[in-house]
């Protein structure tokens, strides 16, 4: 009886210095998911943009969190929005203190607003975990994660 009582003593003891870290470790597997999720936005930007020979691009707005992926209606001479707008999980942000657009011409290059490529960078924060998405002028997205 006594083995039982020390094996669950120390079981929940080791339990107990665990669950902190539990917290961080979910924190930082969110942020990943907001990351691959804002990747895959980007690729499928540039992807839309080759094949409808247009340009598309991908909004972040630190004011709100958010991510609208957008392509250009020749017809109609706007942007239009193209599929649901994403929000980045509470206690999230980027560092950024304006919105990032992040443009595609029709070959899937990184272009700014007069044509020229270019290459950009966002990073996801949630103050002790950070992820940066690099995406270079060809249009190339990685992503780079540090912590602290």
């Amino acid at each position: 009886m006594f083995d039982v009582m020390v094996s669950v003593s120390v079981s929940l003891v080791l339990l107990g210095l665990m669950i902190p870290g539990f917290g961080v470790m979910m924190q930082a597997v969110e942020l990943d998911a907001a990351g691959q999720e804002i990747a895959a936005e980007l690729g499928l930007a540039r992807m839309r943009a080759a094949a409808k020979m247009t340009t598309s691009r991908v909004t972040l707005d630190p004011a709100d969190c958010s991510v609208r992926r957008e392509v250009w209606d020749p017809e109609l001479e706007v942007y239009q929005l193209e599929g649901a707008v994403s929000y980045l999980p509470e206690g999230a942000g980027f560092e950024l203190s304006s919105p990032l657009r992040i443009t595609f011409n029709s070959r899937g290059i990184a272009v700014d607003d007069a044509g020229v490529p270019v290459s950009s960078s966002v990073t996801l924060s949630d103050g002790s975990y950070h992820l940066t998405l690099l995406v270079s002028s060809s249009g190339e997205i990685k992503t780079q994660r540090s912590s602290g």
